[in-house]
């Protein structure tokens, strides 16, 4: 699956310090770009008031997909 990222999102992870957060944003940023599908994607919860948005927790940080 493609992955990209906005500016907002690369921003907050440049300002991370913990070490093993930013682990945890890499390792599940490969398992997005590993996956067919959103549907094979462990965690992911479909958000409400839209037809097709989903989010992914990472620790602190919440990723979308419209």
């Amino acid at each position: 699956m493609k992955v990209g990222f906005r500016e907002s999102f690369l921003k907050d992870v440049a300002r991370v310090k913990d070490k093993r957060l930013l682990q945890r944003v890499r390792a599940t940023i490969e398992s997005v770009e590993k996956a067919g599908s959103l549907e094979r994607l462990p965690g992911l919860k479909k958000l409400k008031g839209g037809d097709n948005f989903y989010r992914l927790r990472i620790g602190d940080f919440r990723a979308g997909w419209p």
